[in-house]
């Protein structure tokens, strides 16, 4: 009783954070209606689960208690709606002593939808991952199960709601826009404020610390960032997946990188092929070093191009597989990163260098091509470089899988403000349906930036974004774009 006691007694210190009886409304949020919350079923369950296992007990400290509703009533500030997580429930629970039980349990029940969607990009900006383990924890029962096992209930509610650097520093940017009158009200909202929020959500897709070692692939800039805890991060130019065919939103884990690849040719470009053999005859087919497979499984026997009907292929009618032997002129160039996955996407070397030096690098068919593919794989394999061999294709397993998530930024935090891209996928439109504000409008050339929004970002933000390499950005589009 005297925990129950102890949650009673800390509303006096809520009142100092703003409480009352009724749910307020953050000035911050004023005039948008922020993204609301679904409480799934499955989330009611594991509460009663995690509550019927300990007997009962509650869970919360009134400290505890005081960070969470504080969370609740502040979840404008991460673009979500107060309103979704039962805040007048929970209040009115607060003022009676008999329901101490019934609130240890309502605050559970929020805890877990605050989390989960914190955690959780809106539909239109969901991130594939390859390998679950590499998504931020919203598992109801696994959170409150931690929480529960918590030393300090207080710190571990800190370290618990952290994000990843880059969300924090537009969270941040966000915050100080909004204090300095950004918020406008009305039905088209503002536009800076939706490009904040929909690379917020976004950016929910990245857990806190995503480990010693990763690698970061923006397509909205067409950059890559190798990022190593203790050492400065690196940076090269990447070519990613045209409008029509985007790099989608994934994290896998790169596991293996294969010397002298084959390249797969996609269906699209075995049609065209087949088109030209109709027209032309089977020369090209040689002369591009092309093989013709029977099927995509590890006992497919080669055709010859006369088993093949180019009719049917051209038209689509008929499956073939055909690739392009290893070699100088291989398409995949000297190497490619695994990260085995249904989509079919990867990145890889390439024999066509000069498209780097382009600003606009949306030119592949959804693969990443990077600038500098032994530099990537000196670094993946620990500074150990390939073997030397014969020219034909072979694997070379990681020391350890290295993680790789595949973003689409159109505004990036760094040490000076706020980079903001065009939205050439158009993603941030999809977003404007789910976040109630309009698009912001960008230069002709596809930058802006939105000015000094992280001046009251702490040293330690500052530190944490500078860590992970993406600032300070280029306030102009250079050479080095």
């Amino acid at each position: 009783m005297g925990t129950v006691k102890l949650i009673l007694a800390s509303f006096a210190v809520a009142g100092l954070l703003g409480f009352s009886g009724d749910v307020p409304v953050s000035r911050a949020g004023a005039g948008l209606a922020e993204l609301p919350v679904r409480q799934p079923l499955a989330m009611d369950a594991a509460v009663q689960q995690f509550y019927h296992e300990r007997n009962g007990r509650a869970l919360w400290t009134g400290s505890s208690a005081v960070i969470i509703l504080h969370w609740l009533r502040s979840a404008a500030e991460e673009g979500l709606d107060p309103a979704s997580f039962d805040l007048a429930h929970l209040l009115k629970l607060s003022r009676d002593p008999l329901a101490a039980p019934a609130f240890d349990r309502a605050l559970s029940r929020s805890f877990v939808t605050y989390l989960h969607a914190l955690r959780s990009p809106t539909p239109g900006a969901t991130t594939t991952y390859v390998d679950a383990r590499l998504a931020p924890e919203t598992r109801p029962l696994a959170l409150l199960e931690a929480a529960a096992a918590a030393p300090s209930q207080p710190a571990h509610l800190v370290a618990i709601r952290r994000m990843h650097p880059l969300y924090e520093g537009l969270r941040n940017a966000l915050l100080t826009y909004r204090q300095r009158g950004g918020a406008i009200s009305g039905p088209n909202g503002n536009r800076t404020e939706q490009r904040l929020l929909a690379n917020m959500d976004r950016l929910r897709a990245l857990p806190a610390d995503p480990g010693d070692r990763y690698i970061l692939v923006d397509t909205a800039s067409a950059h890559l960032w190798m990022i190593e805890k203790g050492r400065p991060p690196a940076r090269m130019r990447v070519i990613v997946g045209s409008d029509r065919h985007p790099t989608p939103l994934l994290a896998g884990l790169i596991r293996y990188v294969v010397r002298n690849p084959y390249w797969n040719l996609p269906p699209d470009l075995v049609r065209a092929r087949a088109a030209a053999v109709v027209e032309n005859g089977p020369d090209r087919l040689a002369e591009e070093r092309l093989e013709l497979l029977s099927d995509w499984g590890p006992d497919a026997h080669p055709l010859t191009p006369q088993q093949v009907n180019w009719r049917a292929v051209a038209r689509g009618e008929a499956k073939l597989r055909m690739r392009q032997r290893p070699g100088r002129d291989n398409m995949m160039g000297t190497v490619k990163f695994m990260l085995p996955n249904r989509l079919g996407i990867y990145l890889h070397d390439t024999r066509g260098k000069t498209a780097f030096t382009r600003s606009q690098r949306r030119l592949s068919s959804g693969c990443v091509r990077v600038e500098d593919a032994a530099r990537l794989e000196a670094w993946l394999l620990g500074g150990r470089g390939p073997a030397v061999g014969s020219d034909s294709e072979r694997r070379i397993d990681l020391p350890a899988p290295v993680p790789v998530y595949m973003l689409y930024l159109t505004a990036i935090p760094g040490q000076r403000g706020v980079s903001v891209r065009a939205d050439a996928y158009g993603r941030d439109r999809v977003a404007a349906q789910n976040i109630s504000a309009t698009r912001i409008r960008s230069d002709q050339d596809g930058l802006t930036i939105l000015g000094p929004m992280l001046a009251s970002t702490s040293a330690a933000l500052n530190a944490r974004i500078l860590s992970v390499g993406l600032g300070p950005l280029p306030i102009t589009i250079s050479a080095d774009a």
